[in-house]
């Protein structure tokens, strides 16, 4: 339901009509309304990835505009491709999703998760200590406070040769 249709269903509502004076009042029940209110459509927010949703954090910190945060020379060379899209070099079929989640707000995309587990080595499952801040070997039935489940960019950027050689497994 959009804001007119609401408009028209309370014009619908029963009234009852306050006279005082030269003024008359239409008085209307609550919760009708209320209801009426809570069914108008609210734009949806969009999901990014999280490097877009970073670069929105950080131009809306630094208080730049849409404008800015679409044209700015800074602009990350991955957002600028995430804008570009499928499309031509010219169209940037994600604008308008990066517009929308500059107004109305955004989730932010669930990376897939994956395993790490090298053949033949001891304890060869890798994880990520937080304690430590370290990417490591550890065995998975013993270590309580290591994160297995990693992203792929987590991966790609720490050990991106367990990437390339095809020792993930999606969780």
């Amino acid at each position: 339901m959009d804001k007119q249709e609401a408009i028209e269903e309370i014009n619908k509502l029963q009234t009852f009509t306050l006279e005082e004076g030269l003024f008359e009042i239409d008085i209307i029940k609550k919760s009708p309304v209320i209801d009426i209110i809570s069914r108008i459509h609210e734009p949806q927010k969009v999901i990014l990835p999280k490097f877009v949703a970073d670069w929105i954090e950080l131009c809306k910190d630094r208080e730049y505009s849409l404008r800015d945060a679409l044209e700015h020379p800074m602009l990350p060379p991955k957002v600028d491709l995430w804008l570009l899209g499928e499309g031509e070099l010219i169209t940037y079929t994600n604008q308008e999703t990066f517009a929308r989640a500059w107004f109305f707000g955004y989730e932010i995309e669930q990376e897939k998760l994956y395993y790490v587990n090298i053949p033949n080595v001891y304890h060869g499952d890798i994880g990520y200590s937080k304690e430590y801040g370290n990417y490591s070997f550890y065995n998975k039935d013993d270590a309580t406070i290591i994160r297995f489940e990693l992203t792929e960019s987590e991966i790609k950027e720490q050990i991106e040769w367990a990437w390339k050689e095809g020792f993930v497994k999606e969780v």
